[in-house]
């Protein structure tokens, strides 16, 4: 994604109401907030210092196809991305533009990957595919090597010699080595062990809980006074000395449609029958076994 940042201080375009930075479409010239959908007007000095050098980073998808343009000036240009089907267009209009050879290079996002055929593509390269890594989430080495792993097959399927080309910074990491060899094999080994260590599902069950409030002060103030009770019922009692109790904490999305979010884990076996036998404050979402923790 395209952010909007200036050089001068570091000052980030980011929503007013979610605290994230939103991205900017070049179609249009907007600033989008990727959680709410708020826009807004790029701004031509920054409101922080009043500099005016503003400067966009990023390579989302509408810069890529413009940098390959320019690049390859002669070469007939798809792009497939959610602002190209919220124009109108539709899966079945670009994969007929694909089959009948009417494009030579196609720039898109994650959907591209995820259970498409597309005939005759001897390159695939993917950007920054350390964009999953180091998320603050127990499964973002197993989305990575998800993610490379279909990636890769979009290539080859029909064409001998094709090849994969990854941009990573952490090339050394066992999810983008195990993806680059096809080698599922290795990286169960791998992410098996670190789940193990630091005590992750299948090893041990998760719990999430999250609370929201416009009030910041009051989110806090929720999430403490639940994890105290919490940890109270934990003390007393004999059969729930398998849990760890994390946090609280901001959530990963600290902001969201104006909301404050702080959330609250709990780690072990006996998790799910100590929610099951608590009362739940008014307002908090419990999610156990959740498939994500962002």
């Amino acid at each position: 994604s395209t952010m909007v940042q200036c050089r001068s201080c570091g000052y980030v375009a980011t929503c007013p109401y979610c605290d994230i930075p939103m991205v900017y479409h070049r179609a249009g010239g907007r600033l989008i907030c990727h959680r709410c959908g708020n826009k807004a007007k790029p701004p031509t000095t920054c409101p922080a210092c009043s500099s005016a050098s503003i400067g966009y980073y990023g390579a989302g998808t509408q810069r890529v196809e413009t940098e390959v343009q320019l690049l390859f000036p002669q070469a007939r240009v798809l792009r497939w991305d959610q602002d190209v089907l919220r124009g109108g267009v539709t899966h079945e209009t670009l994969l007929r533009q694909i089959a009948r050879h009417d494009v030579d290079i196609v720039v898109g996002t994650q959907m591209v990957s995820k259970g498409l055929d597309l005939p005759d593509v001897t390159a695939v390269g993917v950007i920054n595919a350390d964009s999953f890594l180091h998320l603050p989430d127990f499964r973002s080495a197993e989305r990575t090597f998800q993610t490379l792993t279909q990636v890769a097959g979009r290539a080859g399927r029909r064409a001998a010699g094709s090849q994969v080309i990854v941009q990573s910074y952490s090339p050394e990491h066992y999810a983008i080595q195990a993806a680059s060899r096809h080698d599922y094999t290795s990286f169960y080994r791998d992410e098996i062990a670190f789940r193990k260590q630091h005590g992750y599902p299948p090893y041990k069950r998760l719990v999430r809980m999250l609370y929201r409030h416009q009030d910041e002060v009051e989110a806090q103030i929720a999430a403490e006074k639940f994890a105290g009770e919490i940890e109270t019922v934990i003390s007393r009692s004999s059969w729930l000395t398998d849990l760890d109790l994390l946090g609280p904490a901001p959530a990963f999305a600290a902001r969201l449609r104006g909301r404050y979010g702080w959330q609250i884990l709990l780690r072990g076996d006996s998790g799910p029958s100590l929610m099951a036998d608590m009362r739940i404050p008014f307002g908090w979402v419990v999610d156990v076994d959740p498939v994500s923790l962002l």
